[in-house]
């Protein structure tokens, strides 16, 4: 596949997209056309997501003017610097954890649950258990038992000094 194909692809799409009249479907069809395009979202997120990654690597952010690629995926994705960068470093991540990569392609999961099993099987969680609850949970439910899975393979006295590294003070004074 090229870029032309992307384009093309991405083109008829938005075509199609602008032609969706939800009043002309029954409430079956309009749940199925949600839940049918909220797998091809799924996809289409994890597509741009191994796009930026590869973007990123090759600093095409500097030839768009942008100082980092978060910055850049930020804004061309209409999200925050933080939620970019967290998406830079899920994918990241995904190196190391293939089954949760090929769920996020396949479109079985979220992007956002993608960054939730990274996060949980890198600290020693089962990915392929992880991959299978999130395939059946919502976003909250993964994430709840995400952190009850960190928390409890997370070391008291190393979490006490990971708490203490990040605490920061700041203070400022006003001319007046």
């Amino acid at each position: 596949m090229e870029l032309s194909d992307v384009r093309a692809g991405c083109d008829q799409f938005n075509l199609m997209l602008g032609g969706v009249e939800p009043g002309v479907f029954s409430g079956g069809d309009a749940a199925e056309a949600a839940e049918l395009l909220a797998g091809v979202e799924k996809r289409v997120a994890a597509a741009r997501l191994a796009l930026a990654a590869r973007a990123a690597a090759a600093s095409a952010h500097l030839q768009r003017g942008y100082p980092d690629a978060a910055h850049w995926l930020a804004t061309t994705a209409g999200t925050t610097t933080a939620a970019a960068k967290a998406a830079l470093a899920t994918a990241a991540a995904l190196d190391r954890c293939p089954r949760t990569r090929h769920a996020l392609a396949a479109g079985r999961i979220s992007l956002a649950q993608a960054d939730e099993i990274t996060r949980t099987a890198t600290a020693g969680e089962n990915e392929a258990d992880l991959v299978e609850r999130a395939a059946g949970a919502s976003l909250s439910e993964l994430r709840d038992h995400c952190r009850r899975r960190r928390l409890q393979a997370d070391d008291v006295d190393q979490a006490h000094r990971r708490q203490h590294a990040e605490r920061a003070a700041r203070h400022r004074q006003d001319d007046h």
